[in-house]
């Protein structure tokens, strides 16, 4: 349970995987990763941007499936970026993809290509 920002409180129902008990998602219902679901972003992505070769802190959470795509505002379509890493990715050619959405024993993975073709992988975790 968390209070809202006028005072009433409110429940996120938090999701966790029946075998091994891993965090495997929450309520979503905004378009923005906030509150919770950006904190998980955050520990899942070690705070550092999910981009290749870049170490930077995390300041933006994207959508690895657009939602203008109708890709939703979810832990699985959610990563960690800096803010050059958010605005490149609009730019044409660049793709971004998840490869495993991180349920079950394999960690989440999103691939990016770039405009010249090349595809780097990126997993969360240690």
């Amino acid at each position: 349970m968390q209070a809202g920002s006028e005072g009433g409180l409110w429940w996120r129902r938090l999701f966790a995987h029946p075998g091994h008990g891993g965090l495997m998602g929450c309520d979503q219902s905004t378009r923005r990763f906030e509150g919770v679901i950006a904190r998980l972003i955050d520990l899942r992505d070690g705070g550092r941007c999910r981009d290749p070769f870049c170490d930077a802190a995390i300041r933006h959470r994207d959508h690895i499936r657009p939602r203008r795509a109708g890709g939703p505002t979810s832990l699985a379509n959610g990563r960690g970026v800096c803010a050059r890493g958010n605005y490149v990715k609009e730019l044409p050619g660049w793709q971004t993809e998840t490869v495993h959405d991180g349920y079950g024993d394999r960690p989440h993975t999103v691939r990016t290509t770039t405009p010249t073709g090349h595809a780097y992988t990126s997993r969360a975790g240690p």
